[in-house]
């Protein structure tokens, strides 16, 4: 059977995704000709066949599948689990790295060209791509002119890749089955690899849960993974005569916690897996069960009776909280500092995501991370800082939430009791829609409509500047629709498309082929010229430097870094792309977007700047036309035209 590469798979999913669509919008979606969907479609059609589904293909009608498509998730996993070849830079750059970290041998460009079925140049550009993630890491790859390649690193440096490895792949291999006295959760497979045997981590998943139990730990899902994973990986390095040699450098300030522990867990390892472990290894548990049992913090906990956390609302000033963020961050940071305090860091598989994706959050999570590494005398990395900008997140989209929802009155002159079975019937049809008032016409009369969105009335009426729709008290089926419509035109009317971002744009603050080489020259050029257009504060170049000192703002071929709010007048982008891509943390950038950003702007326009935004820079294909860009003005029509489109 073919194997599927990731077009293809995101082509299947789409199919999945609609009842009926065409080739034409299937190109659309995907970013590729009509041609290649046509021969992606004869390439899938076999491979679909043998789960008994067929393509479908009426001319003037579209493409549909016809056949078992019941469960369409398990049908996807079971397609990428067949899916072995690597055929793209992140996942060949992944594969790499499992075959450097299964042997302290050299590999050649030849062998792995062979492996992955592609060229010695493409082998080449991905080992610089994992130099570069390597080097930001502390690591290196040693380059031999007839052996190869090898890694080079410590030995709990091998590890930590390890880690972070499996700990992505974890949470796509589990089964639930519906038994008789309770559910049962099972391990399936922990990743389309040999980095570990499964039936290892199977049976320590066994012992683990026995362990717990019997010890009566309390820890976490992610605790119980990380810990398993930290176990299989130390029996494993063992059994193969790679060893922890020197004692974790925490030890000192651990003292006996989780001592008892770890050595009678270590004890009962020895004896099922026949593996001795040494000392060293023990101490390595030891810590793992310390980070593990960290967790185990009381929920209602009072963020202003905690002392470590009794700052965290002038902390947030600015940001903005809740109660459930305030205890959200409370229990987690607990728990971080515990664990922090003995260097038991945590993975975070979608930190890099999580960085992108929530600027933000991000980096309100950098200034906690900051305000406790000087409290606490401990260290925090994109991982734990990633964990934070997730309660953060949070807490926006529940403000996001609350603002979206309409105001609603309903008017009813029927009597008290009709109007509020109406306004019931509302509440449960219609979540989005807060009603802020059961009126009478008299109410009406007397009442302030600057705050109302929609009217709902039983009694026919007009209103010039608000919509309103005429219904029953009983809310008849038919009469929901017309709700419904009402809403669509009063969400339109509440939140018009404003495309705020258009306005930071400005042809004088665009800078195509620029011959930079380093990434603080670039914030260095851009910086000034918004203080010598009186749009910032001298200071704004220091603090762009020191933000990205503390986390790059690099992700693929873009960069975005940004200054504090408090140095920015007016809000603008500055676009530059560059005639050479320089290294940019562990990106090679070619295109930057320098965001300025001040404090008078509202939760609602910094949402749909970075909603603008994020759609620009996740099109491949609109990055490579502005970076083609020739001249300032080009490549300012061309932001123009991408963002309009």
């Amino acid at each position: 059977m073919a194997n599927l590469n990731e077009r293809q798979l995101n082509l299947v999913q789409q199919l999945l995704s609609v009842r009926q669509t065409t080739a034409s919008q299937l190109a659309t979606q995907l970013m590729v000709s009509t041609k290649t969907i046509y021969h992606d479609l004869q390439v899938i059609e076999p491979v679909l066949a043998e789960h008994f589904i067929t393509i479908k293909r009426q001319p003037r009608i579209g493409i549909t599948l016809v056949g078992d498509l019941e469960e369409p998730q398990r049908l996807l996993r079971e397609l990428q689990q067949q899916t072995a070849i690597p055929d793209n830079d992140h996942d060949r750059v992944t594969y790499i790295l499992t075959q450097l970290l299964k042997t302290s041998d050299f590999i050649t460009v030849g062998d792995l060209a062979t492996q992955l079925f592609i060229g010695a140049k493409t082998i080449e550009r991905n080992l610089q791509q994992l130099e570069r993630q390597l080097a930001a890491q502390q690591m290196t790859l040693d380059h031999h002119p007839k052996r190869g390649i090898r890694l080079l690193a410590s030995e709990q440096q091998k590890r930590q890749l390890l880690f972070r490895l499996l700990s992505t792949f974890w949470g796509e291999h589990w089964r639930v089955e519906s038994g008789q006295k309770q559910n049962v959760v099972s391990y399936q497979e922990l990743a389309n690899n040999t980095l570990l045997p499964a039936a290892l981590v199977k049976q320590l998943i066994a012992i683990v849960n026995q362990f717990v139990a019997q010890r009566e730990l309390t820890i976490s899902d992610y605790a119980f993974q990380s810990l398993v994973i930290h176990l299989a990986i130390a029996i494993q390095r063992v059994r193969d005569g790679n060893p922890i040699k020197v004692t974790h450098p925490a030890k000192p300030q651990i003292g006996q916690q989780q001592l008892t522990n770890a050595t009678r867990l270590a004890k009962r390892l020895d004896q099922t897996f026949n593996v001795q472990l040494p000392v060293e290894e023990v101490s390595y548990i030891q810590i793992h069960l310390i980070a593990a049992t960290a967790g185990g913090v009381h929920l209602e906990i009072d963020p202003q009776a905690t002392p470590a956390f009794s700052e965290l609302p002038t902390l947030l000033k600015d940001f903005g909280y809740d109660q459930e963020l305030l205890v959200g961050l409370t229990v987690h940071l607990e728990s971080a500092i515990k664990r922090l305090k003995v260097n038991a860091t945590i993975s975070n598989p979608f930190m890099a995501s999580i960085k992108q994706n929530y600027t933000q959050a991000f980096d309100e999570g950098l200034n906690l991370a900051r305000y406790y590494e000087q409290h606490e005398q401990i260290q925090m990395n994109d991982d734990e800082v990633a964990y934070l900008a997730l309660h953060l997140e949070a807490f926006l989209e529940r403000q996001r939430l609350v603002s979206d929802r309409l105001n609603v009155v309903i008017v009813c002159s029927t009597g008290l009791g009709s109007a509020q079975l109406l306004a019931a019937k509302v509440r449960k049809q219609f979540p989005q829609l807060k009603i802020v008032g059961v009126w009478s016409i008299q109410d009406l009369q007397q009442h302030k409509l600057t705050q109302v969105d929609l009217i709902i009335s039983t009694i026919q009426l007009q209103v010039a500047t608000i919509p309103t729709v005429i219904v029953s008290p009983l809310l008849e089926s038919n009469e929901v629709q017309f709700v419904q419509q009402a809403i669509r035109q009063s969400t339109h009317q509440t939140h018009p498309v404003k495309r705020k971002i258009l306005s930071m744009l400005s042809p004088n603050l665009v800078f195509a082929k620029r011959t930079l080489t380093s990434w603080q020259a670039v914030i260095n050029l851009l910086g000034q010229q918004l203080v010598d257009q009186r749009l910032a504060k001298p200071g704004i170049v220091a603090s762009a430097l020191k933000r990205e000192s503390l986390s790059y703002t690099s992700f693929g071929n873009y960069a975005v870094p940004h200054a504090e709010p408090d140095l920015i007048a007016q809000p603008r982008i500055v676009v530059c792309t560059l005639a050479k891509p320089i290294q940019w943390g562990e990106q090679q950038v070619s295109i930057i977007f320098f965001l300025a950003m001040t404090k008078h702007l509202t939760q609602a326009e910094i949402d749909e700047i970075f909603d603008d935004f994020y759609e620009l820079v996740s099109n491949p294909h609109r990055l490579e036309i502005l970076i083609n860009s020739e001249s300032d003005q080009d490549l300012y029509n061309q932001l123009i035209g991408v963002i309009e489109k």
